[in-house]
């Protein structure tokens, strides 16, 4: 005795297969874009070698080498990838001690980047890139909190004065 298959069983193995070979999102949304365009399309460029690691290595401190386009950077600047557990994969990852050229996108005050990214381990052919109006990092003067923001420690101060004074009247009172 013989027996049939469906007659859907061939249409459905042609559209898994087919399925199964075609590139996924990811890899069209990951392609690779030249250096001197991913460059012109980044709001900030610059060079660095990572001096410490966070965040399963999604997170890294860079000492910074020079800025090549974008605001003005202080020589130590954090880029933060996604939060993400150990068993992540697709996730750009940092190496403590590797130059770089990076090309985060800036979120609110935050330097962030994806595993999408456009940065890049330094290569001796990357330097051909470096426009010549690239510059070193400035040291900030020191501020207690976020720019825009209150000073901390004078209004802390303020608090404490005006804290006094209120007991000192109350007391006087007495």
């Amino acid at each position: 005795m013989l027996i049939r298959a469906p007659r859907l069983t061939l249409p459905l193995g042609l559209v898994l297969a087919f399925w199964l070979v075609l590139p996924s999102q990811t890899d069209a949304i990951c392609a690779t874009i030249p250096v001197a365009e991913a460059m012109r399309g980044a709001p900030v460029v610059f060079v660095g070698t990572v001096t410490n690691t966070e965040n399963h290595d999604a997170t890294a401190t860079f000492l910074v080498d020079e800025i090549w386009s974008g605001p003005t950077l202080e020589p130590l600047v954090k880029v933060h990838g996604p939060v993400v557990d150990a068993s992540a994969e697709d996730v750009l990852t940092w190496r403590e001690g590797v130059k770089y050229l990076v090309m985060p996108e800036v979120v609110g005050e935050r330097l962030e980047d994806q595993a999408c990214s456009n940065s890049r381990p330094w290569t001796d052919d990357l330097a051909a890139f470096r426009p010549a109006d690239a510059r070193e990092p400035v040291e900030q003067p020191l501020t207690s909190g976020p720019p825009g923001d209150p000073p901390y420690p004078l209004v802390f101060l303020l608090i404490l004065a005006g804290g006094a004074a209120a007991a000192f009247l109350l007391l006087r009172r007495r």
